[in-house]
């Protein structure tokens, strides 16, 4: 049995894992993320948390235990100088040397990944995992805002920045009236489906289903985009409202376009998002010590 310690720091929370090579979540545990990410504390917290997951598994017969530690970040990291360059609500560890500082508190080699595309690959290994053999997959996470992990023929997709996630910014909505993004533009499908409301709310049908609207829009662009073979959908907005799944499946084939791939699904992401993250970071770092040998 292979495994490794997985890290996924959050906004408010932080969670280590010990996960095992066929992507079984075997303990874990969380702790309150210091406000706004201060380092040196958080550093001592994640440093605890790794020895204590190690202690627990290198005393089991035929257990393997990987020297490399998966963290799983917000914002937008810097994988060639280490650096985390963007985090709205960690703002103390923007600049700040993550990987390098990190690997001297733990010494071990720490891989350090973006907290979407972490759960991406996750939720990707538990649905080939499930015979959902897929070679062409998007998970799309939808909570305050929409991130995304695209894995094409067993690899990430990636940019300059990063990954290939920032389809929350893809423009759903150009009406006069569509409302306004963080970013800056109008209509973009973070604004369209991220807005929070509830049962009280005034027409919350009528919002569910502009809701529903902008989410089939946004997967319509997403198969453009990649072609996938199967599109998950996780996060905060589906743990609370699943049904969204199928009715963004079908407002994406009630768009009917020729290019969308005859084969595509539209399904939940098979683990819990509090989980995917820390699993995905635990499994990436089994992969990088598994080809460096």
């Amino acid at each position: 049995m292979d495994f490794a310690v997985g890290v996924d720091i959050g906004g408010g929370t932080t969670r280590v894992g010990l996960v095992r090579d066929d992507g079984h979540l075997r303990a874990r545990f969380s702790f309150p993320t210091p406000r706004g990410g201060a380092p040196q504390e958080l550093m001592t917290l994640v440093e605890r948390g790794v020895d204590a997951l190690r202690e627990y598994v290198l005393p089991r017969p035929g257990a393997k235990l990987h020297n490399v530690v998966g963290v799983a970040l917000p914002g937008i990291y810097d994988r060639d100088a280490g650096v985390v360059r963007r985090a709205v609500n960690l703002p103390l560890l923007e600049g700040f040397e993550f990987r390098s500082t990190l690997e001297e508190r733990l010494r071990d080699p720490v891989y350090v990944e973006t907290d979407v595309i972490a759960a991406a690959w996750a939720q990707w290994r538990a649905l080939r995992s499930a015979s959902s053999r897929t070679d062409r997959f998007v998970y799309v996470s939808m909570g305050t805002g929409i991130g995304a992990g695209v894995v094409l023929e067993g690899e990430i997709v990636r940019h300059t920045r990063g990954g290939a996630g920032h389809l929350g910014h893809l423009l759903v909505d150009s009406s006069p009236d569509a409302p306004a993004c963080r970013c800056g533009a109008r209509g973009c499908a973070e604004a369209a489906i991220c807005a929070p409301f509830d049962a009280e709310s005034a027409n919350p049908e009528g919002r569910r289903a502009a809701r529903v609207t902008a989410l089939g829009r946004l997967l319509l662009q997403v198969s453009h985009l990649y072609a996938p073979e199967l599109i998950a959908l996780g996060g905060g907005i589906i743990d609370h409202d699943p049904a969204l799944v199928a009715d963004a499946g079908a407002a994406l084939e009630g768009l009917r376009s020729t290019l969308v791939p005859p084969e595509l699904r539209v399904v939940k992401g098979p683990l819990a998002s509090g989980d995917a993250g820390v699993t995905g970071a635990a499994l990436l770092a089994i992969r990088i010590a598994k080809r460096s040998g």
